[in-house]
């Protein structure tokens, strides 16, 4: 049987689940969140269309919750070493304001000149060759957004996938201008190959490339 303190780390992990997929469907017009930058733009119209959570959380994979598991405890022993987790970020480009929240961030020693701060992003993607083979792009551009919604120096980037482990330092933040273009004319349904494989949304979207 599942201990009792397993079980409210899994109640703190859907509870963070529902809450993130609730911060997607409120930022509406020209209120974005990172990640709807770098997917499909269908999901992103399905997720302010007030799709029901239900749907969402009956698709919720077994790695996905695994993900998350891991997630929550690497976490854990972030904020034993004075890191800060799930912290929350706002800026406003031009007429639309950007939100995103890092996996973690510490703020740099004053003692040794270090003036900003350091981010740590966590990647528990589903296919082994993610990890394999280097940074897919879309991870490069979301820390590049995290990079310059925040400030920050750098962004240690984990990808942690079932047989595969590698570790990055990012640096390169994307511009307002690169923000901006991705929100009007860089919309892609989907954005990336197997992106339908494993959407909560492919039941039922009508741009759906995934074999039935």
């Amino acid at each position: 049987m599942l201990e009792k303190k397993n079980i409210r780390i899994l109640d703190d992990v859907l509870d963070s689940f529902r809450e993130s997929q609730g911060e997607h469907v409120e930022k509406q017009g020209n209120n974005w969140n990172v990640t709807d930058l770098l997917g499909c733009r269908r999901k992103v119209e399905f997720r302010r269309a007030n799709t029901p959570y239900k749907f969402v959380e009956s698709d919720f994979s077994r790695q996905g919750k695994l993900g998350s598991l891991l997630h929550t405890a690497i976490q854990v022993e972030l904020r034993k070493m004075n890191w800060m987790t799930e912290v929350k970020f706002v800026k406003k480009i031009g007429k639309y304001t950007l939100h995103c929240r890092v996996d973690g961030i510490r703020y740099g020693d004053v003692l040794k000149h270090e003036v900003y701060p350091h981010l740590i992003e966590l990647k528990f993607p589903m296919w082994n060759s993610t990890a394999k083979k280097g940074i897919p792009d879309y991870f490069k551009i979301q820390v590049g957004a995290y990079l310059n919604l925040t400030g920050a120096e750098d962004c240690k980037l984990m990808i942690m996938a079932k047989n595969a482990f590698s570790e990055h330092t990012l640096t390169e933040a994307l511009s307002d201008d690169d923000i901006v273009w991705m929100i009007e004319e860089g919309a892609l349904s989907p954005s990336f190959d197997k992106e339908c494989e494993n959407c909560f949304y492919d039941s039922v979207c009508d741009k759906s490339k995934k074999k039935k």
